[in-house]
């Protein structure tokens, strides 16, 4: 949908609440795979704790994985949580909370380094600012509000939004359905009220408008698609020498 459409969609009466997905909507990453930031982080942290890199990076991958696994387990549809993931990881060896913080810290740096402002999502907010829409964040990640806010601080010099709800928070995902249903009731507000904005086809549209909400899709370039090639390719070995 262009961007045109989208700010017409703002503007239409029905629309009371403007929902925006937050990686690779609001804020753009540069192509770089979770793997290959994850190796940035632990390294970082590594250097910070005065520790070996290589089993601080091989933790991440592995645990990461793990957690996943164990989640679609247990709570089929949610994200694992940040701080509980860096816990994973420090705990085998032997760096405990202070290590999770500072792990959490540099994976935190390592994710704003590769991200910056998109302005067309921007101008939308501003749109729904001038029309007096609530403005939400509604997200699937391992991050909470209070990450989201602070990675949001120092990408875009702002946090933009009324409320902010991520999946790890909330214990339900926009990939598994129901976090649209779960944000309504929070928000105290009709499903058709809602227009949510996002890149991902079925997470931020399809599933958006299974639960009666208005829903636009606002992907990527067909050359960030090229870039992420590039770099899932690149990390192939990192990942590798982690599980072997």
């Amino acid at each position: 949908m262009s961007v045109e459409v989208l700010r017409a969609a703002v503007s239409a009466p029905t629309t009371t609440v403007l929902s925006l997905d937050i990686f690779d909507t609001v804020v753009l990453r540069d192509g770089t795979t979770q793997a290959f930031r994850f190796v940035e982080a632990a390294t970082l942290a590594a250097r910070r704790l005065g520790v070996d890199p290589g089993p601080l990076t091989e933790l991440r991958l592995v645990s990461h994985d793990n957690a996943y696994r164990a989640i679609q387990m247990e709570r089929p549809g949610a994200d694992a949580r940040f701080a509980s993931l860096c816990r994973a990881v420090t705990a085998p060896l032997g760096l405990g909370a202070h290590g999770a913080a500072v792990l959490a810290e540099c994976e935190l740096e390592a994710d704003i380094a590769r991200l910056k402002p998109n302005p067309a999502a921007l101008a939308l907010i501003s749109d729904a600012r001038a029309k007096a829409r609530r403005v939400i964040a509604v997200s699937d990640t391992w991050y909470s509000a209070d990450d989201i806010a602070r990675l949001l601080d120092a990408v875009v010099g702002e946090q933009p939004f009324d409320a902010i709800y991520t999946s790890a928070d909330l214990g339900t995902s926009k990939q598994g359905g129901g976090m649209f249903d779960r944000v309504a009731v929070l928000e105290g507000c009709p499903p058709g009220e809602f227009l949510h904005v996002g890149d991902t086809l079925e997470a931020d549209q399809v599933n958006a408008a299974a639960a009666g909400w208005n829903a636009a899709h606002l992907p990527r370039s067909h050359w960030y698609t090229l870039q992420r090639v590039w770099w899932k390719l690149r990390t192939i070995p990192l990942q590798l020498k982690a599980i072997l």
